[in-house]
């Protein structure tokens, strides 16, 4: 009874959340390799594949959004997807997201997020014969928004995130999984309507 009176005096928003500017930095990719064998009759011996340490991923998500009673904090959970591209491999997102937003001023709101993270039908891209299967990681950080119904969004994070890994012969890889857990970068807008 209590929740419903305070959901009745808080103020309900459609949340639109658009993040094309994305990036991730992750060193652990360094520790996955896939070698295969080359043909020596055209001067090849081992061809090697690494992933790259910098990665994308913008994605676009919808939901709800609560302003308190005091309008001091604002928070808001939103579901969507998107695209995760590397230099060696690909994946679809889909995710969930729920953050907390303390209002520091009217038009500046800053506090914690956490997000869950599936990635679905992960690809390798190269010559090497890799299988990735598709996984679950997490993503926490913290965003401050500047605005007032179109919020510019700007968040530093870290993405938990490996992907199980297996090659057919004559494929080899370093490893049974591929870590590219790191830093993540995100700047896109929100809308509040």
């Amino acid at each position: 009874m209590m929740a419903t009176s305070m959901a009745a005096k808080a103020d309900l928003d459609f949340v639109v959340d658009v993040r094309p500017a994305t990036i991730l930095l992750s060193s652990e990719t360094d520790d996955f390799e896939a070698t295969t064998p080359g043909d020596p009759a055209l001067g090849t011996f081992i061809d090697k594949e690494d992933a790259g340490q910098i990665t994308t991923f913008p994605t676009i998500r919808l939901g709800v959004g609560l302003d308190s009673e005091n309008k001091k904090l604002y928070s808001n959970l939103t579901g969507g997807g998107g695209i995760l591209v590397n230099e060696r491999f690909r994946s679809y997102i889909l995710m969930a997201d729920l953050a907390v937003h303390y209002k520091h001023r009217k038009n500046v709101s800053m506090g914690p997020h956490i997000s869950l993270m599936g990635f679905m039908d992960p690809e390798w891209f190269g010559d090497a014969d890799v299988e990735l299967d598709s996984d679950v990681g997490w993503l926490v950080g913290f965003e401050v928004a500047i605005g007032y119904d179109i919020l510019f969004v700007f968040s530093i994070d870290y993405l938990d995130a490996k992907l199980d890994a297996s090659a057919t012969a004559p494929t080899k890889i370093t490893g049974s999984e591929l870590d590219f857990s790191g830093l993540a970068i995100q700047f896109g807008m929100r809308g509040n309507f």
